[in-house]
């Protein structure tokens, strides 16, 4: 599944920031040393074993996670990876997501890779925190909501945002779109009939709905 190695792009950007940070500060400790300059350098080699270390380790955090989202990809009924990877290169491109007619693949602000199915989701919404940042808000029928960022282009964003919400739609008949206080009422009170609410709507089948997308050229109309 190569399309999903975008899912490490985060932790190798937060990498290339820390190499970057280091260089500096080496070059500040050669500047600045002096007199302490060896024992500088002592403690400084300490602290990039250290931080190495520690990124090794969040490293093999982030790759048990990306095995995790490739394993729950394909325990979703009908999933293809033939498909995913057709879909994943047609649509929108947004740095931390993977978007295909079976599931939404991204990262957060932990890098770590996630997944959700799209048939799990019963609501989604533009996130209303500014505070949080520009991102989508995901409400699955296991009672858990999700906040995801949307990392892309300042003038794709929106675009961007409505192409997901967009697909979700179209996968889940019965799902909620859009923030609604009766939303988040039901949502939290009652739950059961919420979920009875979706599943009345149906769900579109991920083969069909790849050709349906093709067909109507959703691929570039919904991103606009």
């Amino acid at each position: 599944m190569k399309c999903l190695r975008k899912l490490f792009r985060g932790y190798l950007g937060m990498v290339g920031g820390i190499v970057v940070l280091g260089l500096m500060l080496l070059a500040a400790v050669v500047f600045a040393g002096g007199h302490y300059l060896l024992e500088l350098l002592f403690f400084f080699l300490l602290l990039v074993f250290l931080v190495f270390v520690g990124l090794m380790v969040f490293g093999i955090v982030v790759l048990s996670h990306y095995e995790k989202v490739k394993q729950e990809l394909w325990k979703i009924p009908g999933f293809s990876e033939e498909r995913l990877g057709r879909e994943a290169v047609k649509a929108p491109r947004i740095k931390n997501m993977v978007l295909c007619s079976d599931a939404v693949c991204y990262y957060g602000n932990t890098y770590l890779p996630q997944m959700i199915p799209l048939q799990d989701i019963v609501w989604a919404y533009q996130g209303q925190n500014p505070n949080e940042g520009f991102g989508l808000v995901i409400c699955t029928r296991d009672g858990e909501k999700l906040s995801i960022p949307l990392i892309a282009k300042r003038k794709q964003r929106e675009p961007a945002l409505r192409y997901v919400l967009r697909l979700i739609a179209r996968k889940n008949k019965g799902v909620l779109i859009g923030y609604r206080q009766e939303y988040e009422n039901m949502f939290y009170r009652d739950l059961n009939g919420l979920l009875f609410q979706v599943q009345e709507g149906g769900f579109m089948d991920s083969g069909y709905l790849e050709q349906e997308y093709l067909q109507n050229d959703y691929y570039t109309k919904d991103f606009q």
